[in-house]
């Protein structure tokens, strides 16, 4: 399971890593993005934020080695 409950979340990979970002929590939008890595079969203990703010709905694509999440809503409304 993820490390934080939430749904709502955006999902993509990049070089055997799974990035689960964004999503609504009891408490509210995150911007919480968390890595699994698909070689060690962890999750990694850092995490890293969106940089665009909590949000949840968003969607999530990779390019190369970049991962993009983008759009969603959060407590002003649809971005």
């Amino acid at each position: 399971p993820l490390p934080t409950a939430r749904g709502g979340l955006a999902a993509t990979t990049v070089n055997n890593k799974a990035m689960f970002g964004g999503g609504a929590a009891v408490s509210g939008y995150t911007n919480i993005v968390e890595i699994y890595d698909g070689d060690t079969n962890q999750w990694l203990l850092e995490s890293q934020n969106l940089p665009s703010g909590p949000r949840g709905a968003l969607s999530a694509a990779s390019v190369g080695d970049v991962a993009i999440f983008a759009g969603g809503q959060n407590s002003d409304g649809i971005l």
